[in-house]
This record gives structure tokens, C-alpha cells and sequence, in this order.
């Protein structure tokens, strides 16, 4: 919307190496500049960014600078401190050096709706507020709901399943996948397991296990962003847990089944207003708790009945 409105050359994006990829393929006719997507908050780590991109990003001085990244930690705010603008639109006060806090903790801006309402999440409500500010005027879910414009779904007979988030607390059980698996999909359905290369030894595990119950396993580790992304436009069905590949099946309107913990729940999903997606979780009331889990086990997560993802998928299947 933002390009659309100002125009490509008009416009300078910034995203993380990681979304660079889906960058350069969405906007290829908008000059990018590209930061890392996260360091520990360690100052001296941060030195060599500092000296690489400072000065660069200062040569240059814009009219408005509009920030749609709302939980600032160190860095984010590092780094929006070298960009010299006239005019700031994001939530809360735009930050400088000397608001500038050690710890790496991304806390939400201030203006960061506290609640959600469907089809929104609360970051997608976020962007409302910034955008309605940017363009003054309200902006309806039918302008901003996610899409992808360079990638189209196709209707391909692979089940994807991307059983691990980012992190290994927010992984649910394989037993209970499998569980699901058994009760719900038929015999010989073609499955692809995607992750990343560093969890090929426990994917290869979990490809045994899905061979064991008569289906016939492809596993795809480390693939490149693009690649990533045309598995799942091309899948029949989408199972994962709150990751990537949640998140552009639910943008291509894809089939699927979401298993997500209470970490960060509301914040990124669940959001949309499709029939052929269902986000499964097993509320608690420590929802919130930015992944600091003080639980002794992650309830969240492992205490959702395999039945219950068995039960979504049977439900999103007559879609795929």
C-alpha cells in the first residue's frame, strides 16, 4: 500500500537478511537496504554493524521515515537512529541514541494495541494505526489483509509439514504429529518435511517415522527462501506449527492446520478470515509470556491433544 502510494522510486525499503529474499521478489523495483534480522544485544558485536551501514544509511536524508517494526529491541533502535529523516511515523516516539536501552528485550512501542479482534492480530493492527496515520484515512482488512503478489498457490498433491518454529520451545511433540498423522491422513499421501539444515538429523528421524506409517516421505532441509516458499504455494495441505511456512499458507489462502503455543500468541496470529485454515492452541492463563515460559513443561504446547490436530486437518482436507 505504502509503494503503491508514493510510488517505487519514491520509496527506500528496509527488511532483515532473512527477508531479503521475499523483498527483492515482491519489490523488485524498490532500492532495498538490508540489515541483519537480530545480535545478543552485546555492544561490541554491534561495532562492526555500526561502522559498516552508519555512515551509509547517514548520507542520505528522507522526508518521512515510517517504521512498521513495533517490538524494538537494541539493535532495531540502533539502527533507526542513522537514518536522518524529517518526518517519523510509527508507534510511539521515534527512538534516538539517548533512548537507547541495554537490554535486548523487544518490548511492543507504546500505541501497541493491547487487544486483538478477528480477522486482525494485534501486529496487523499495528500496521492499521501506522498506515491510517501515513495516508489519513481508516484502512479496511480488505486493503491490508497479507497477500503475496509475485507467488500464486497451485494445486499440487504434496502434504507439507514444517514441524519446527524457530526455536525448540515452540516445536510440538512429534509423537503427538504422528499421532494426528495416523488418525487423520490416508495411506501413501506424499508428504514433504521442510526445516532447517541444522535439524536435518531430527527430520530424517521424523521422515522414519511418517515411512513407518505408510507415507511416502520427501525432506527438504535448508532450502532457499524462494524455495521454501514455492513448497508451500504448491502444497495440497499445510501442516506446521507458528512459523514461515504458517504464515504464507495463510497469505496464499492454503490449506492448513497451525499448532501454536502461547508465547506470543495474538501478537502474530492467528489472524485472517478464510475457512481453509484452523490455528490450534491449548489457551492458558500465562499467555503472553514472550517465550519466558516459567512453567516446569511447555503446557501450551504439549498438552494439546493430538486428536484435536487430527480432528483440524480431517476438517481443512476437503479443501486440499
Amino acid at each position: 500500500m505504502l509503494v503503491d502510494h508514493f510510488g517505487a522510486a519514491e520509496c527506500r525499503l528496509i527488511v532483515s537478511s532473512q527477508a531479503a529474499p521475499f523483498a527483492a521478489a515482491e519489490f523488485p523495483d524498490v532500492e532495498r537496504w538490508t540489515a541483519p534480522a537480530g545480535t545478543s544485544g552485546v555492544w561490541r558485536e554491534m561495532r562492526p554493524l555500526r561502522r559498516e551501514l552508519a555512515p551509509q544509511w547517514a548520507e542520505e536524508e528522507f522526508a518521512t521515515l515510517i517504521c512498521l517494526r513495533h517490538q524494538h529491541a537494541l539493535h532495531h533502535d540502533l539502527t533507526l537512529s542513522w537514518i536522518r529523516a524529517e518526518n517519523w511515523r510509527g508507534l510511539g516516539e521515534r527512538p534516538t541514541v539517548a533512548h537507547l536501552a541495554l537490554d535486548n528485550r523487544p518490548e511492543p512501542a507504546t500505541g501497541y494495541p493491547a487487544t486483538t479482534e478477528a480477522p486482525w492480530c494485534r501486529e496487523l493492527l499495528a500496521h492499521r494505526q501506522v498506515l491510517s496515520a501515513v495516508l489519513g484515512r481508516d484502512v479496511s482488512w480488505e486493503e491490508m489483509s497479507p497477500r503475496l503478489r509475485y507467488l500464486q498457490p497451485e494445486a499440487g498433491c504434496e502434504i507439507v509439514l514444517c514441524p519446527f518454529g524457530g526455536a525448540c520451545i515452540r516445536d510440538y511433540p512429534r509423537a503427538a504429529w504422528l499421532a494426528a498423522w495416523r488418525q487423520a491422513v490416508e495411506p501413501h499421501a506424499v508428504v514433504r518435511l521442510l526445516g532447517s539444515g541444522e535439524r536435518r538429523d531430527e527430520l530424517e528421524q521424523f521422515a522414519a517415522d511418517l515411512r513407518a506409517a505408510e507415507a511416502d516421505v520427501v525432506v527438504t532441509a535448508d532450502a532457499p527462501p524462494r524455495d521454501f516458499a514455492r513448497h508451500v504455494a504448491q502444497a495440497r495441505m499445510v501442516l506446521t506449527v507458528e512459523s514461515a511456512a504458517a504464515h504464507i499458507a495463510v497469505a496464499l489462502d492454503k490449506p492448513a492446520a497451525i499448532v501454536m503455543g502461547g508465547g506470543h500468541f495474538g501478537w502474530f496470529a492467528p489472524w485472517g478470515d478464510s475457512s481453509r485454515q484452523r490455528w490450534l492452541h491449548h489457551p492458558l492463563d500465562c499467555y503472553g509470556c514472550n517465550w519466558q515460559c516459567r512453567r516446569p513443561r511447555i503446557e501450551c504446547l504439549l498438552d494439546l491433544p493430538a486428536t484435536a490436530v487430527a480432528q483440524s486437518i480431517r476438517e481443512v482436507l476437503p479443501h486440499a
